[in-house]
């Protein structure tokens, strides 16, 4: 032909296609050029078939690559069968770190219970020490023993109701919940 001529080539026929599929032919080059146009040279892949436009695909091959998709990716299982381990341990961890909490809430309960009994008892213990006027050392000293006891009982009931909020705090945080 012309350009073989200007080339110094002999000519050489590479296809030859009826008016529609080399009308596909063009469309499917102008997308890839588009593709490049977009993306440069690193979005097309011209191993790929449904990016090259000079790939001429037998029945077999077109058979070949329909099986090969249809068959299921071993990779794909392996990580689904992971994805539900992942997904089981989760959810055996969440309820391990559920139980958890129900336990410190109860034993929060149960410590908020006792606080408010021992101010109770502190209460009613400065009542009973007030109105009396002391008779003798020994009752002042008893009563003041009594009174510095409770005012320790009470600060560690506190103390171990800060720590068990803070525990529940970290907890919630832990698995997620509102703070």
């Amino acid at each position: 032909g012309i350009n073989a001529e200007y080339m110094g080539e002999t000519s050489r026929c590479l296809g030859v296609w009826d008016w529609p599929s080399f009308r596909l032919r063009l469309m499917h080059l102008r997308s890839v050029y588009q593709m490049f146009m977009e993306g440069g040279l690193e979005v097309i892949d011209m191993s790929k078939p449904e990016m090259n436009p000079f790939v001429q695909l037998s029945p077999m091959d077109v058979a070949t690559m329909v099986k090969d998709a249809s068959v299921p990716n071993e990779k794909y299982n392996e990580l689904q069968v992971e994805l539900e381990g992942a997904r089981t341990r989760h959810n055996n961890e969440l309820t391990s770190v559920r139980d958890e909490l129900e336990k410190l809430e109860a034993d929060a309960k149960a410590r908020d219970k006792s606080i408010r009994t021992l101010q109770k008892e502190n209460k009613q213990l400065r009542v009973a020490a007030a109105p009396e006027e002391p008779k003798g050392g020994s009752d002042v000293t008893d009563l003041s023993q009594r009174l510095q006891a409770a005012s320790k009982e009470a600060e560690e009931a506190k103390q171990l109701a800060s720590e068990l909020l803070r525990g529940l705090t970290k907890m919630k945080k832990t698995v997620g919940g509102p703070s």
